[in-house]
């Protein structure tokens, strides 16, 4: 069975601050006050932000599922994504020039009604799911429950890995020094390679269904992980 579930587009903009270590992002969401990313600057919001948050970078970016439109784009491409501190109105600019264009009365809800419609979910289910089988229902097959540690253990150093990769292209984007800008490029690679291996297992996983396969495809990926540093 399948079913189309919606037309239309999803748009997200995200906002976030990097940091060099876990210890500067604790001291900043302990004394500053102030955590919507999305506010203009103020005199008391600029003394935090440099205290507390002078190494960090700002980012800011668009997910967007069935509505890219090429204004949006423009925009995108135009306008700073990641800004130090010392800059971060040039990335507040690029925040109120997306806002006015997502929600302004002539923006992007005219620039998407005029392109085609877009599926952005369809849902399938068993054909057992239906009920016809209510009266004999079929034997429902084993899985070892190491199979859900091990999906656990993929994801959480999946998101890890994602984390990193965000923060280094932040930090690489306003790197000046070609030396240290070289070091964040080697560091992106390291991730992107950890990043390969724990999909791979994770494709292992999915196409087994003998658990010690399984087990030995994470085992393997976890030992290939290079150790990444911001």
């Amino acid at each position: 069975m399948a079913g189309c579930s919606c037309f239309g587009a999803y748009v997200y903009v995200t906002a976030k601050l990097h940091f060099k270590s876990k210890e500067a992002y604790k001291k900043f969401v302990t004394k500053v006050k102030v955590r919507v990313l999305f506010v203009k600057k103020t005199k008391t919001y600029t003394k935090e932000w440099y205290k507390y948050a002078e190494d960090a970078v700002y980012s800011i970016n668009v997910v967007t599922k069935g509505g890219n439109t090429p204004k949006l784009k423009q925009l995108l491409r135009d306008n700073p994504q990641y800004c130090k501190i010392e800059n971060i109105n040039d990335c507040f600019n690029t925040a109120n020039l997306l806002f006015a264009y997502l929600f302004g009365d002539n923006g992007y809800h005219q620039d998407l009604s005029a392109a085609p419609m877009k599926v952005l979910s369809f849902d399938t289910r068993r054909y057992d799911d239906s009920g016809h089988f209510a009266l004999n229902p079929p034997n429902e097959p084993y899985v070892d429950p190491g199979f859900k540690i091990q999906e656990e253990k993929i994801k959480v150093t999946l998101l890890k890995q994602y984390d990193y990769q965000q923060s280094l292209q932040a930090f690489y984007a306003v790197e000046s020094n070609n030396v240290q800008k070289e070091k964040y490029a080697e560091e992106i690679a390291k991730v992107e390679h950890n990043l390969a291996e724990l999909h791979q297992a994770t494709v292992t996983c999915q196409a087994v269904s003998a658990f010690v396969v399984c087990r030995a495809a994470v085992d393997q990926a976890m030992a290939n992980l290079y150790p990444v540093q911001i």
